[in-house]
């Protein structure tokens, strides 16, 4: 018998964890977006190497804030010109 820690209510980056899944090796998360998202215990603590942090919302999220440090915009370079296509 192999024993699991409880992670419910922990919170990684923007999810939630609300309980385990009966029968699995994962836990229902609720991301800050509102999103359920069913994750592994390896991805939750860290001992997969990698650790979900959200639903993929938060890559948007870092996408749009350095868009807006950059002063980038879809169809412009970062120095304001505008993008032309290759000749």
């Amino acid at each position: 018998m192999s024993y699991t820690r409880d992670l419910s209510g922990r919170e990684v980056g923007y999810l939630t964890v609300i309980e385990r899944i009966p029968g699995k090796k994962k836990w229902l998360c609720r991301c800050k977006c509102g999103t359920l998202k069913e994750v592994s215990t390896q991805r939750l603590t860290g001992s997969a190497g990698r650790i979900t942090k959200s639903c993929g919302c938060m890559s948007n999220d870092l996408r749009k804030e350095t868009n807006k440090l950059n002063e980038f915009s879809p169809g412009r370079n970062i120095d304001g010109s505008y993008r032309t296509k290759p000749k």
